[in-house]
């Protein structure tokens, strides 16, 4: 017997465990891939018969799977010397079942949404009553099942960032920026929150980082302008102003801190 026909007789005798495991895709896709090679194999009048008693099987199998039937109820067909209307059958079968698989998977990661962001609502309720560390303890057991999620850590950060709870928001983004050093987004709110405590040098390193990866954000010229601002370096604060006016010349705000620091380096 060739090395086709044995993974062939293979795939047909582990269709039922597979379908006592639940898996009902793999268990088609075994009968798919072994007709194939047994319609591509010249055979035996003796392997002929072997194969179809097990293709027998295994349709009677699988038309008897309780979760098969739930997504395709149109049971199998298999007549010996017909195995080409069964590889028809099975095609068909496959794409609904690839696309019940696909569905669940969107449906999977819609509870997944539904779960993160009423576990953010109640922890930013308890950030909202004052219950800082609580809320903490609350988030570190939900990242533990989102232990994936970089994005939630930086949903967090930015609810303590909020609230002006500082050090606790740095915790979680300075941990998201270790697993993500080239987000713009975080080292821009890192810098934002940086300069609200004071730590201007700081700040400043972190939105030239984020320029040096993104230097078209007008954003991050303009807030770049606030720490020169707050460390009254005038002559940089008109700088990024402008730049920050160059990319969006609608940007009001970034317009009237030119003016100011112009004013302020007049005297």
């Amino acid at each position: 017997m060739s090395k086709e026909l044995i993974k062939a007789r293979a795939s047909l005798a582990g269709i039922g465990t597979l379908l006592k495991q639940q898996k009902v895709l793999p268990a088609v896709l075994a009968l798919h891939d072994a007709l194939g090679q047994i319609i591509r194999t010249p055979l035996m009048k003796s392997e002929k018969a072997d194969f179809e008693r097990s293709l027998e099987k295994a349709v009677y199998q699988l038309n008897g799977d309780a979760n098969l039937r739930k997504i395709y109820p149109i049971l199998l067909k298999y007549t010996p010397g017909e195995e080409a209307e069964l590889q028809s059958m099975l095609r068909e079968l496959l794409g609904e079942l690839q696309e019940s698989a696909v569905q669940d998977a969107r449906d999977m990661l819609a509870e997944r949404e539904r779960r993160k962001q009423e576990g953010l609502a109640k922890g930013q309720q308890l950030i909202l009553e004052g219950q800082y560390d609580p809320a903490g303890q609350f988030f570190d057991k939900m990242l533990k099942y989102f232990h994936d999620d970089q994005e939630l850590r930086v949903d967090i950060g930015e609810l303590f960032l909020e609230a002006g709870q500082f050090d606790q928001a740095f915790t979680y983004l300075l941990e998201s920026l270790r697993n993500n050093p080239e987000s713009v987004h975080l080292l821009n709110r890192i810098g934002m929150g940086l300069r609200k405590l004071g730590k201007f040098e700081e700040a400043e390193q972190c939105f030239l980082q984020a320029l040096k990866l993104s230097t078209d954000d007008e954003r991050l010229y303009f807030n770049l302008g606030r720490v020169y601002v707050d460390r009254a370096q005038w002559d940089k604060a008109e700088q990024a102003a402008s730049k920050a006016m160059i990319l969006n010349p609608d940007l009001e705000q970034a317009k009237k801190m030119r003016d100011f620091a112009q004013r302020k380096q007049k005297g």
